[in-house]
């Protein structure tokens, strides 16, 4: 009989890893602090990344044994803005991402992967917090430490408009980050997201939504304001620790969720073959996260001065999943430039788990 596995935390990559151990016979025992999944989020619209890899990320998804039948939006196309009100469109041939909800919600992406988990037969405990030493795998959320790594903060709602895709790049908006635009099948997220200056977050809201209202026409029904914070850093523990507990989120732009899952999957394949995680993670991930702080270094280091020839070289290429790919393949240059931004960055990358 194959033995009884203990997650801490039944967020994406904890309830990824669950539901692939329940299906190779395990019996899972998955522990979460809060009452109910999804706590943690506002019913806002989130990207599930599908740039970088070559696998559609709904097809990776049922490679690796989830569904795909939650509720969930292609983005084919977006309208990327830089300072001065400078100006991209851009048409995609595949889904640059797909729009999904977080939070407690019937539709959201989080309740879809507590109900797989349930159905097959892993058993969640709420209100039960456990400690990394009490458990096989931990998915405890983001470990900060004391340090920020990203913020965003924003406004959810309702609307009949027609669906939107827009973001913004502009530190007068979203310092050294973006801002972002969503209407999808009636609901609507208005967001910044900020890598510094954190003290300012309510004031680039602000400046975001009235940009927004400024470009275009929509109306709004039950406007909610939500906020939260990103955590990002290189695993070094030989340990279990996935998703965001482990740091595993995109250190340019801040999206985790498929890197969840893949750290989920992988912390579930090192218990069902007896390999080795870390081994695992660093030829899964290890390219794709280095190379994502050599991406946030040349964006960190240019600026605001960058962004019109950010778009200008994205409409070069007239498809922004075709660069991204290309940005976030590792190549000679992002080899040698990383040990540079390795150093600039320090703290921030620096492993902040319980050895």
């Amino acid at each position: 009989m194959k033995k009884e596995v203990k997650i801490a935390g039944a967020g994406i990559s904890g309830l990824t890893a669950a539901i692939i151990l329940a299906k190779a016979g395990y019996k899972v025992k998955v522990y979460e602090r809060n009452n109910v999944i999804g706590k943690r989020f506002n019913e806002d619209f989130q990207g599930l990344m599908n740039w970088g890899f070559n696998e559609d990320v709904l097809d990776f998804m049922k490679r690796i044994g989830l569904e795909t039948n939650f509720w969930n939006k292609p983005m084919n196309y977006l309208d990327i803005f830089g300072p001065d009100n400078y100006k991209g469109s851009f048409k995609m041939g595949k889904p640059f991402a797909y729009l999904v909800q977080r939070g407690v919600g019937e539709r959201a992406f989080d309740q879809s992967l507590k109900n797989q988990a349930i159905k097959n037969g892993v058993d969640i405990i709420f209100n039960t917090p456990r400690k990394a030493s009490e458990v096989d795998i931990i998915a405890t959320g983001p470990n900060f430490d004391g340090v920020t790594d990203a913020m965003a903060s924003g406004y959810t709602f309702e609307t009949d408009s027609s669906d939107i895709s827009a973001a913004i790049l502009d530190d007068d908006l979203a310092y050294d980050g973006y801002s972002y635009f969503f209407i999808a099948d009636g609901h609507g997220t208005i967001a910044t997201c900020i890598f510094g200056n954190y003290n300012k977050i309510s004031e680039y809201l602000e400046k975001t939504y009235n940009f927004f209202e400024k470009n275009y026409s929509f109306n709004v029904k039950n406007k909610r304001k939500f906020s939260g914070i990103g955590s990002f850093y290189l695993l070094k523990s030989e340990k279990r620790y996935i998703g965001e507990a482990g740091g595993f989120q995109d250190f340019l732009w801040g999206f985790g969720m498929r890197y969840a899952m893949i750290s989920g999957s992988l912390a579930a394949k090192s218990i069902i073959d007896n390999k080795d995680y870390a081994k695992l993670r660093k030829k899964e991930l290890g390219g794709l996260l280095k190379t994502s702080i050599v991406n946030r270094f040349w964006f960190s280091l240019l600026g605001r001065y960058s962004y019109k020839r950010f778009i200008r070289l994205l409409k070069k290429y007239n498809d922004p999943i075709k660069f991204f790919t290309i940005a976030y393949r590792p190549n000679l240059i992002s080899k040698i430039l990383y040990p540079i931004a390795k150093l600039y960055f320090g703290k921030y990358i620096k492993d902040r788990t319980s050895k």
